[in-house]
């Protein structure tokens, strides 16, 4: 090795994945069908990203706007992938979490809470299950941003903020509702370890990733 290579500093291999971002044609009825009912967007995504390689990180989504929908794959979604005029914009980058040490800004749509159990064994019952009751949201900035803080090892919560909550709701293929509960968040990391992040960040953070929550995007902090 030589001294110019010892110089280098040490940085993160991530996985090759690409950040779609999608404007949505708010006249195109798969468009309205589907920003009206949270099961629709899904089974989209699935269309979206059928076929891809599914060795690497799972796919990522989020709408942080009603005209925009964000998807994160090993490949990029392109319009041959859509129904013709579905979007009226395309975008595409690479998605990266931190890789180096420093002062990073984090977006992300997530939902905050935790899940509660009930039940479990007992001294007369050591078969009884546990379950899973329904989740503890927080709702509170400061509740938010206590459970960010504990949800990345190898970072500290430097600042956080909660910008914008939404609420949104499906019509599930077993004729239940799903209803699941939004919250666009920015805060800023001071990272120590990006090594400990690339996990956590590759599956998600936080709970209903499958309904459109975990995913987040990362910038160096000026």
């Amino acid at each position: 090795m030589s001294d110019q290579d010892r110089n280098v500093p040490a940085s993160v291999v991530q996985p090759a994945l690409v950040l779609t971002t999608l404007v949505l044609n708010p006249r195109h009825p798969a468009v309205q069908a589907e920003t009206s009912d949270l099961c629709r967007m899904h089974s989209r995504i699935l269309d979206a990203t059928v076929g891809m390689p599914d060795a690497g990180p799972r796919v990522l989504w989020a709408q942080p706007r009603p005209d925009v929908l964000a998807v994160r794959a090993c490949e990029a979604v392109t319009a041959a992938r859509l129904p013709r005029g579905y979007a009226t914009a395309i975008h595409h980058r690479p998605w990266t979490c931190p890789d180096q040490p420093g002062r990073w800004l984090m977006v992300g749509v997530l939902n905050p809470g935790r899940t509660r159990r009930l039940g479990g064994p007992t001294r007369n019952q050591p078969d009884r299950r546990r379950l899973s009751g329904q989740p503890l949201l927080y709702t509170t900035p400061m509740r938010q941003s206590t459970w960010l803080a504990r949800r990345l090892d190898g970072a500290r919560l430097v600042d956080c903020a909660s910008v914008r909550a939404s609420t949104v709701r499906g019509g599930h293929r077993t004729e239940r509702t799903i209803t699941v509960r939004r919250v666009e968040m920015r805060a800023v990391w001071q990272v120590d370890d990006p090594g400990k992040l690339v996990d956590r960040l590759h599956a998600g953070v936080g709970r209903d990733k499958t309904w459109g929550c975990g995913l987040t995007l990362w910038t160096r902090a000026s």
